[in-house]
């Protein structure tokens, strides 16, 4: 009920106190309120998929040249 404390949860480590202030019946939300909802989610994530695989593309794919002389001259070194 309202206004209690329920037992202590124990959890490894460490100990929970709760305090109810108000309790709300269970239920669902009808399919029609949420589904806006869980397109959006979904396309995010869809989107975060791809992105991290362009991006991991552009990483394979990539050519780096330095055009720093002195770095240019170590790397000449390191040939030899």
């Amino acid at each position: 009920p309202p206004q209690e404390y329920p037992p202590p949860a124990i959890v490894p480590g460490s100990i929970h106190l709760f305090h109810v202030g108000e309790r709300k019946p269970g239920g669902y939300k009808p399919f029609a309120d949420v589904s806006d909802d869980l397109k959006k989610r979904i396309s995010e994530n869809l989107y975060d998929k791809r992105f991290n695989e362009y991006v991991e593309k552009l990483r394979r794919d990539a050519y780096i040249k330095i055009y720093d002389p002195e770095l240019e001259h170590l790397l000449a070194e390191k040939k030899s």
